[in-house]
């Protein structure tokens, strides 16, 4: 039995307004790490990245998956609660009987996105369960690690 399951990686929910209103320098310090960042007045909050995730995830749902995967770097803070409830807003409204499964990012798993320590990781395990799981969804498997660490 063949299966349709939707991946969506990397809504980094805050992530637009932590990169808006950045000087020159700050922008071409991302670049010479290799981002692209462009010149954006400053905003806060995270609706830019809802309207985007939202879409995505409309779009997606079209193909009638049987299972959703949530690629890391689902906020761009994980100690923000304003993020994690607006991430949790947006994908408690999945169809029934569509699950939902969350692979971490380091943004995910680290308060410095960098370091993960046992404070964050219990933080994500809090809010979206064990970071390294393997799931079964009819006749595939799924296997989820953590490689923030």
């Amino acid at each position: 039995m063949a299966i349709r399951f939707l991946f969506l990686a990397d809504p980094q929910l805050g992530c637009y307004a932590a990169l808006s209103g950045l000087s020159d320098h700050e922008i071409a310090d991302m670049a010479g790490r290799g981002l692209l960042v462009r010149r954006q007045p400053r905003t806060t909050g995270s609706a830019w990245d809802v309207t985007r995730l939202r879409a995505a995830l409309e779009l997606g749902l079209t193909l009638s998956p049987d299972v959703v995967v949530l690629g890391g770097d689902v906020v761009h803070d994980i100690s923000d609660d304003s993020q994690v409830a607006e991430l949790l807003e947006v994908t408690t409204g999945l169809p029934d009987g569509i699950p939902l499964h969350h692979v971490p990012g380091n943004h995910d798993v680290a308060f410095d996105a960098v370091t993960p320590t046992p404070a964050s990781i219990e933080r994500y395990r809090d809010l979206f369960g064990q970071e390294d799981v393997a799931f079964q969804h009819a006749d595939v498997s799924f296997v989820v690690l953590n490689t923030s660490l």
